[in-house]
């Protein structure tokens, strides 16, 4: 039986992080960590390399979550990107993400963009380090 998949969740809202982390160990993910800030994604991330992240947009910290996602997809690690304005996300991160997912989440919405992309990008790369 292989590992499961490693998802990185960052998210400024614990309640809303929370309900994702829920969602995602029901299905049998793991989540290898929620970060609040990009600074502590990009700390989780280079410790215990994700195999998927999913990211708010909008993250106040030194960097911000378009940023981030550029750092992260610069990995290796496929993005999904959480919005509550998808218009705004795709012109900002078209060419990084994924996905894009518009808040409020709809959890089947969430599961079925995870499987598609883990089937097309499968977590084979466990042991890399992202560098930032």
């Amino acid at each position: 039986m292989s590992p499961a998949p490693r998802i990185l969740l960052v998210e400024d809202d614990p309640d809303f992080s929370n309900a994702v982390r829920s969602i995602l160990e029901r299905a049998g993910y793991e989540v290898s960590g929620i970060a609040r800030t990009c600074s502590d994604a990009l700390e989780l991330a280079a410790q215990q390399r994700p195999d998927l992240a999913i990211l708010d947009l909008n993250l106040e910290d030194s960097i911000d979550g378009v940023t981030l996602g550029f750092e992260l997809s610069a990995g290796g690690v496929p993005i999904i990107y959480l919005t509550g304005d998808i218009a705004v996300a795709i012109r900002c991160a078209y060419e990084i993400a994924s996905d894009f997912l518009e808040k409020p989440l709809r959890p089947a919405d969430l599961l079925a963009s995870i499987e598609a992309i883990l089937a097309n990008n499968p977590p084979l790369r466990r042991g890399k380090v992202v560098t930032h």
